[in-house]
């Protein structure tokens, strides 16, 4: 006799929505709110707290520095619509760029043994022409 279709039991989602898995997302979102709370008092402190020294300091020094310039060159009520955007763009910048996972530079172009690699993996060649091709571009290196 055919067994019964059972279907598959219903799985929660993976964000917490119901509530089974929000203890994943606690951590994280006390954490961005460390950072927002941070960017209040200094221009960059989200992305100093993620260990990204340079970019911190490099946001930190354009945050207090533009208001102090425009002040000093086009006077105090410039300085509030000049040195206060300004200051706003940088720590919203800062913040948002905190959020996302630092970025690795990488320009899409593979090395010709990663494509070789690639081919003898889809087997698109033969052991011996791969070991041969590969001997070939390692002796040009």
């Amino acid at each position: 006799m055919a067994e019964a279709y059972a279907p598959p039991p219903a799985r929660a989602p993976a964000n917490g929505a119901n509530g089974t898995n929000g203890n994943h997302l606690r951590p994280q979102v006390i954490n961005n709110g460390v950072k927002l709370f941070g960017e209040l008092f200094l221009p960059g402190a989200s992305e100093l707290l993620e260990g990204r020294i340079g970019k911190g300091i490099a946001a930190a020094g354009v945050g207090l520095t533009v208001p102090v310039l425009s002040a000093a060159v086009l006077g105090p009520v410039a300085a509030l619509i000049v040195g206060g955007g300004t200051s706003l763009a940088v720590r919203v910048l800062s913040f948002s760029d905190s959020l996302q996972p630092e970025k690795e530079w990488h320009f899409g172009h593979k090395s010709a043994i990663e494509l070789l690699d690639e081919k003898y993996a889809n087997g698109e060649m033969t052991t011996e022409q791969y070991e041969e091709r590969r001997r070939t571009l390692k002796s040009h290196q």
